[in-house]
């Protein structure tokens, strides 16, 4: 699910999720960016795994989030 406003901020947000019934693994996205100021923004991005034993391709990677948190300046 993509939800970009248009506003003065340029906000955007991005939010996913991948499950499989059968290995009972997850997958779940986030990202947002958001101007701050004409010279500033902000983004975050999340990525949660939660893999069972039975999904060899993603187990690889259970327990493996990652958030980052970037504040940009232009000049």
């Amino acid at each position: 699910i993509r939800v970009a406003l248009n506003n003065q901020y340029s906000t955007s947000i991005l939010f996913g999720a991948t499950i499989d019934l059968q290995n009972h693994s997850k997958l779940f996205v986030m990202e947002a960016e958001q101007r701050l100021s004409d010279s500033w923004s902000l983004s975050v991005i999340s990525r949660i795994v939660s893999a069972s034993a039975q999904d060899r391709i993603l187990y690889a990677f259970n327990n493996d989030d990652m958030l980052s948190l970037e504040i940009t300046r232009y000049f």
